[in-house]
């Protein structure tokens, strides 16, 4: 039996690169998801949790000449332990996330110190 070289080897076999392709795309999402998911567990830890209270809803529906899409707005007013209250405005196209924020007219939040 004769031993080819591995150069040939290499060069012959698509299935080798494309399964190696396949290996360091894996391989560099694999690390980018460690890599957010201990961004994303730093934050927690960091975070404050602080109770909000919804102040506003506005909604602007979808029209065929100006707006595609609806719009959702919510406005709330939250205080951070021992700082002075702050007014933020959420604007979100998805019913399902303002639904979260208004559902009992309190809301749960995270704000960083």
């Amino acid at each position: 039996m004769q031993r080819l070289p591995v150069c040939k080897v290499l060069g012959r076999s698509v299935a080798l690169w494309v399964d190696g392709g396949f290996f360091t795309v894996g391989m560099m999402a694999a690390c980018l998801a460690v890599v957010e998911w201990r961004r994303q567990r730093h934050f927690e830890q960091q975070a404050v949790q602080v109770q909000a209270t919804v102040l506003s809803k506005s909604l602007e529906k979808a029209m065929r000449d100006g707006n595609p899409r609806t719009k959702y707005q919510v406005t709330y007013r939250f205080a951070p332990s021992g700082g002075a209250a702050i007014e933020k405005s959420c604007l979100s196209w998805s019913v399902a996330s303002v639904f979260e924020l208004t559902k009992r007219k309190r809301v749960l939040g995270s704000h960083t110190v």
